[in-house]
């Protein structure tokens, strides 16, 4: 009886052994996980669910998981496994987050007991945003290195027949003296200086030059750039109001790159604001190796689809504009390994935000 209870003993020690291994390494996993039972409720989560889906533990567990889901892609899966013993392999679908919607890669399959019962089923799930935003922005890069060679060629052949053609346009102002010939005429030059400019900006997105890295404070760059706007006489009908976190470390940057960004959307806020308005601009330490700068106006707002292109080359909505504004500012901020962003609903203004790093890799002030 002895040698049997001993062998029981031991048994069940290796079994609480293993349960606390599999519970460890549920516990550490980098995917998430979530469990549910035979009726479908939510049974336990690990914390990587947590931090993928901004849910706790505490609101989920006990919870009818068909209920928590119901407008997700994320619904279907799991209870497919449940119902039908359909497993579903590294399923990619968009699952709004408490914070955010993000892209996330879904293996579900049945849970069984020791006898072979089916007791529930398991959700597997990696978060694949970052990823997916790699992807993005090396194809957005491939499609504009593409395009940038196709512009350089083009601006190349239009510059310079239009120098000849802005030159002898001086020789014959130089050779009239009639009134209205030297008005035409003068008309003429400013419309070639405006297609230079056109041609000049074209050059500038498809061969940026290259980065001067240096190590600048943030705030003093928006103030410098700042003025730049208020001298326009803009001041009279817009309000600028600066809330600038005086603790921010220096950050390693291109400064005229970087002031080309925020002229670039100081100018835009201006032009969105039809009568009197306000502009903010706010920065802060948005982590230990991260600033962020944020430009709010309460212009007109842009719409949802517009919000879309918005980054896109050659995409404006003004009358005037070339639509290489917002791509150049892009790719500035891209080249500094930083983001972009702008949130907005129609009526209710504008914010534009700029994540910026320390201290880019690679950079050659290294």
């Amino acid at each position: 009886m002895g040698q049997i209870s001993r062998s029981v003993n031991a048994l069940a020690q290796t079994l609480r052994e293993t349960k606390t291994l599999n519970d460890l390494i549920i516990e550490n996993a980098a995917d998430g996980v979530i469990a549910i039972d035979r009726q479908g409720d939510v049974t336990t989560m690990n914390p990587a669910a947590e931090q993928i889906t901004g849910y706790t533990l505490h609101e989920l567990v006990g919870q009818s998981y068909a209920t928590l889901f119901a407008n997700t892609q994320f619904y279907s899966p799991v209870l497919d496994t449940l119902e039908h013993g359909t497993e579903h392999v590294a399923q990619e679908i968009s699952f709004p987050g408490r914070e955010r919607t993000i892209e996330i890669s879904v293996t579900t399959s049945r849970i069984h007991n020791a006898h072979g019962e089916l007791i529930g089923a398991l959700v597997i799930f990696s978060d694949l945003t970052a990823r997916k935003e790699t992807q993005r922005r090396l194809a957005q890069t491939e499609r504009l290195a593409t395009l940038g060679e196709l512009m350089a060629g083009v601006a190349h052949e239009v510059r310079n027949p239009l120098t000849a053609i802005r030159g002898y346009v001086q020789i014959i102002r130089q050779q009239t003296s009639l009134p209205e010939h030297q008005e035409y005429l003068s008309v003429v030059l400013n419309e070639i200086d405006s297609i230079n400019k056109v041609i000049q900006q074209l050059l500038d997105f498809s061969r940026p030059r290259q980065s001067q890295w240096q190590q600048i404070q943030l705030n003093a760059l928006i103030e410098e750039t700042l003025i730049l706007v208020q001298t326009a006489g803009l001041q009279a009908r817009i309000a600028f109001i600066t809330e600038l976190d005086p603790s921010l470390p220096p950050i390693v940057a291109d400064r005229e790159l970087l002031k080309q960004v925020v002229l670039n959307i100081l100018i835009n806020a201006v032009q969105a604001i039809a009568a009197r308005g306000e502009i903010r601009i706010r920065t802060w330490q948005y982590s230990a190796s991260q600033q962020a700068v944020m430009i709010e106006d309460n212009g007109n707002g842009i719409e949802l689809a517009i919000q879309k292109k918005i980054f896109d080359p050659f995409f404006t909505t003004k009358a005037s504009g070339t639509g290489l504004g917002l791509a150049l500012s892009q790719r500035i901020i891209n080249a500094h390994q930083g983001d972009i962003h702008v949130t907005s609903q129609p009526g209710c203004g504008a914010i534009f935000t700029l994540m910026l790093p320390l201290n880019p890799q690679g950079n050659p002030s290294e």
